[in-house]
């Protein structure tokens, strides 16, 4: 059976298990894999079928800017209380210890994704705890209230191309 989101990479097995961070040749082969899944029985390292990783926030959407559209009226309507946006289109957090921390940029791809970078506050940083709740919780959200919008989730464990974790300013 083929899923276009599976892929092999090869890496030593205690790379992760130490707590050591992710290669950039480990980073280059997930985001340069191929897109489907191997046979694990017919790879050459069957320690690591690793799920390919999307950019930032990722919804597989075939109408990525009617999704776009339906989360700000929910948001107008006070469907969805913990999250707002701003004049530029970006999502915030709102209560009151994450409100302002980060911010979530939408980007569509037609016909197939609505992705959402992560955005570091003016003159501020984005550590691991805030790209955590802040990928998590909006994950959590649009499943909530749009999982029929949408086929698939997925949130990058590390920052990736789009994200601004640290304010060059």
């Amino acid at each position: 059976m083929m899923h276009s989101k599976l892929a092999v990479v090869r890496h030593p097995p205690t790379a992760c298990l130490q707590g050591k961070p992710a290669s950039q040749e480990l980073l280059h082969g997930i985001l340069q894999a191929p897109s489907k899944v191997a046979d694990p029985t017919e790879a050459p390292n069957r320690e690591a079928l690793v799920l390919k990783t999307p950019p930032m926030v990722s919804l597989n959407t075939s109408r990525p800017n009617a999704l776009l559209a339906a989360l700000k009226a929910a948001i107008d309507a006070n469907k969805i209380t913990t999250w707002a946006y701003t004049s530029d289109g970006d999502f915030t957090h709102t209560p009151i210890q994450w409100k302002g921390k980060a911010f979530m940029r939408p980007s569509t791809v037609t016909g197939a994704e609505l992705r959402f970078a992560i955005v570091c506050p003016k003159g501020g940083s984005v550590g691991t705890e805030i790209y955590a709740i802040y990928h998590g919780r909006f994950t959590e959200m649009m499943l909530a209230h749009f999982d029929g919008d949408f086929v698939l989730a997925a949130a990058s464990a590390m920052p990736k191309p789009g994200d601004i974790v640290r304010d060059a300013a």
